[in-house]
């Protein structure tokens, strides 16, 4: 098996691990879920232990099961109903075109190649491109920190990658919950989490077959070093491997 045929095995895998998670779950039980098990946590400011919800936001969970543009928000959340050809076409179209600025803009560091490419995404649904020098840089099962050769910076966030598109059910939901005033109640659950890593982890499989189509126009003429990893994070966040050119 290929390097980059462990990656997108691994990515399939920690994308349903995710989704099975979400896939069956409605936003009423979900909600039931959190009032029934509202852990106790320790109150720094009361001196003493307290509920994570409090009342208030109890109330805030009963009302909002009644919010029908929240509710069809969450099942075209969690139906992942996306036209994946349409995505990876879009995607290769970002990438070619991002790589034919990153040539033109790329340092020239002596004695070293690119050997790492950091797909780089924030607060906007979209990615930005940095290149860095060798590494011996590992096939991760689970997103992790580790060190590179940042110092070796040939580029840093030229270009992007666009992900509105697969993510926009993701986006309408979050803009929902927040409307409904519950979007921070919910963001560190297990539930929402696995939802959005059920997103982040479908994007980079598509982006591994958008590298995979168009690797010999992307990587032709630029000065890297074999095998070219390429990972996806959240910025300061821990990676994750989206595609290897051996």
């Amino acid at each position: 098996m290929s390097l980059n045929q462990k990656i997108n095995s691994n990515l399939k895998s920690l994308f349903l691990e995710n989704f099975k998670e979400i896939q069956y779950a409605s936003l009423l039980q979900w909600l039931d879920l959190l009032e029934v098990e509202n852990p106790d946590i320790y109150s720094i400011n009361d001196e003493k232990m307290v509920k994570l919800y409090d009342q208030s936001v109890i109330e805030n969970f009963k009302l909002v099961k009644g919010n029908k543009k929240l509710l069809e928000c969450y099942e075209k959340a969690i139906a992942f109903d996306i036209n994946e050809t349409e995505i990876i076409n879009g995607f290769s179209g970002d990438l070619i075109s991002s790589f034919e600025k990153i040539k033109k803009g790329i340092r020239k560091i002596e004695d070293s190649k690119i050997q790492i490419i950091l797909l780089t995404y924030s607060f906007e649904p979209h990615a930005w491109i940095s290149g860095f020098g060798e590494g011996n840089y590992p096939i991760l099962e689970k997103p992790k920190h580790f060190d590179f050769n940042y110092k070796n910076d040939f580029f840093e966030m030229m270009g992007h990658v666009d992900y509105s598109k697969i993510w926009s059910n993701l986006i309408e939901l979050e803009e929902c919950l927040e409307e409904a005033e519950i979007f921070d109640d919910i963001f560190d659950t297990d539930f929402f989490q696995s939802l959005r890593n059920s997103y982040i982890y479908k994007t980079y499989l598509l982006l591994n077959k958008a590298f995979e189509q168009n690797k010999t126009k992307l990587f032709n003429g630029l000065d890297f070093k074999k095998p070219l990893s390429i990972y996806g994070h959240e910025h300061d966040c821990e990676k994750i491997n989206v595609f290897c050119y051996e």
